[in-house]
């Protein structure tokens, strides 16, 4: 079902209705300011959840810069309206590049313009390029280059060797906000989303967020979750993490 707050609204790729669409289309794990210039001038996102990275073992189960939901907030950021999630599976992976097109973006979703980033690839076996989007006559293709900081590409990989290095500052300036973790408050214990990437040990400071209420933190890693000796109301939390202060 569709999910809606006051902040995002998650929609099912089999749930969506058809209507006139400016989409940007791409996994955007961390949502970073790479992803931001493919999204400007979009009113939809559609993302693959999971990623095809995941899907077919070519990344760490620990590999993941957002959530869903932390994607979603993010777009809304953003301005979109939506974020339509394709359940990424084998059966997708297998769909050629022009049914991709025809049925899921024109039939589907009433594409008339469709965003990509240039390294952007889909269909089976990745043989859908920007090119072959630029081909159909059904919408405007927008391909947009990549987006460099001082002389290397802005990329999520990038970002994640910074944040497994503790180089939180680093990482923010890539994503144009802090790195944050999904996950649950139990007493003084977080516990974050296992998918997430993990931060390098150590102690940071940070935000602890439950619903509207944000409050500072000393936050220190540990074997069984981050202790942060802070107990606020209500399971599902977000640690906001700033710098590393100390191993």
């Amino acid at each position: 079902m569709t999910v809606h707050t006051m902040r995002h609204s998650i929609v099912p790729f089999a749930e969506a209705v058809r209507r006139p669409r400016r989409l940007a289309l791409g996994v955007f794990d961390g949502v970073h300011l790479g992803h931001a210039e493919v999204i400007r001038g979009a009113d939809s996102v559609v993302t693959f959840d999971p990623p095809p990275a995941l899907l077919f073992g070519r990344a760490d189960p620990c590999h993941l810069l957002t959530t869903l939901d932390q994607r979603a907030r993010a777009v809304a950021a953003l301005g979109m309206a939506e974020l339509i999630v394709v359940d990424f599976t084998r059966e997708v992976a297998a769909i050629g590049a022009a049914e991709f097109i025809d049925r899921w973006l024109v039939e589907r979703l009433g594409a008339e313009r469709v965003s990509v980033g240039a390294s952007f690839r889909f269909g089976h076996r990745a043989q859908g390029t920007p090119e072959r989007l630029a081909a159909c006559p059904a919408f405007e293709t927008r391909v947009v280059p990549p987006i460099s900081r001082d002389g290397t590409t802005i990329s999520s990989s990038w970002i994640r060797d910074l944040v497994r290095a503790g180089d939180l500052p680093g990482a923010a300036s890539l994503l144009g906000r802090d790195f944050a973790l999904a996950g649950t408050l139990d007493a003084s214990v977080f516990t974050p989303d296992p998918c997430q990437v993990r931060p390098a040990p150590g102690s940071y400071t940070g935000f602890l967020q439950v619903r509207d209420e944000a409050v500072p933190v000393e936050a220190v890693s540990g074997p069984a979750g981050w202790l942060v000796g802070r107990s606020l109301p209500g399971a599902p939390a977000t640690l906001r993490l700033v710098r590393r202060t100390g191993p």
